[in-house]
């Protein structure tokens, strides 16, 4: 209990020293649900209208560090930690069903929060928890901003990332052969999220780094990558694939889309929002799959003038 203790207090402490850099300190809180994901954590900032914030698949709320600042001065941010991620509760995913998931998980919060209506901003995983929420719940949604190529769009998941879709073999991947570290947590983020690593601020891998630690984590990660990652076909679970269900959604969204993203081409994006009822998409040239670590100035001015603007 005491090393438990140890790394979230650690954590914490991390993200304090991130947000300093950004000059930040947002409202730690935590809602408690009668859903099966119980305790969830998110930052809130800011005032106006409501901005719910989803981070992808391995990540948690820090990773938006650098956005926080300029949006919560237009919106009120709710800077969520998804089931199993950062501060949020640890959560199985084995035998969960994820396309109702992610809908039941956004419901949930937003009823807590007593949020009738909120622009989305998601990434990756994060996205595919907003599209199908949008698709459910069309009326609960103002705006959406899709930054990084939504999960289950179209995907071609790097093979070492299926590898750690199969039962077994991902525990002895990451606990034999792939020990948690600061220099693997910044080599991975190179490797999958950003070609400018060196632009990144160290406080950022060190919360990186504890994320990873957090009680709980590990499990969580595993079972969400054997339920959406296959050795099969482009390596996601067909099962879960949105490319044909995306084009219902009639919310107004915005992509943002990374031009060295790895998990699939600005092609795919923009054939994606052509054939969206109400889709645009802006390439962010030299950047990966979060493209505000990248470009932070070029993105928030997008997403504010995008969620800000009712005549776009």
């Amino acid at each position: 209990m005491e090393e438990k203790n140890n790394i979230i207090e650690k954590y914490k402490k991390a993200l304090e020293r991130l947000f300093e850099i950004e000059g930040i300190s947002p409202k730690s809180k935590y809602i408690e649900t009668d859903s099966p994901f119980r305790k969830v954590h998110y930052f809130e900032e800011g005032n106006g209208e409501p901005l719910i914030i989803v981070h992808g698949g391995g990540g948690n709320n820090s990773h938006w560090y650098n956005l926080i600042k300029p949006l919560s001065e237009k919106f009120k941010l709710f800077v969520v930690d998804r089931p199993g991620c950062g501060l949020t509760d640890a959560f199985n995913y084995r035998g969960v069903d994820m396309i109702q998931h992610p809908v039941d998980f956004i419901k949930s919060f937003m009823a807590e929060m007593q949020i009738d209506k909120a622009s989305f901003l998601s990434n990756s995983m994060g996205g595919y928890f907003t599209i199908r929420f949008a698709l459910e719940y069309p009326e609960k949604i103002n705006r959406i901003v899709l930054a990084g190529a939504p999960a289950g769009l179209d995907n071609i998941t790097p093979f070492f990332m299926r590898l750690l879709g199969v039962r077994i073999l991902n525990s002895f991947i990451m606990t034999v052969l792939s020990k948690p570290s600061l220099d693997g947590t910044k080599n991975a983020i190179k490797q999958i999220i950003t070609p400018n690593v060196d632009k990144l601020p160290k406080e950022l891998f060190e919360c990186c780094y504890l994320g990873g630690l957090l009680p709980g984590i590990d499990l969580s990660w595993r079972t969400l990558l054997e339920r959406v990652f296959t050795l099969r076909g482009n390596g996601f679970n067909k099962n879960l694939d949105i490319t044909e269900e995306v084009k219902n959604v009639q919310n107004p969204t915005l992509f943002l889309w990374g031009d060295k993203d790895i998990f699939a081409l600005p092609s795919v994006g923009k054939t994606t929002a052509n054939e969206m009822r109400n889709a645009t998409i802006r390439i962010i040239q030299n950047s990966g799959h979060q493209p505000w670590w990248d470009a932070p100035q070029k993105c928030s001015d997008l997403i504010i003038d995008f969620l800000d603007n009712s005549e776009n």
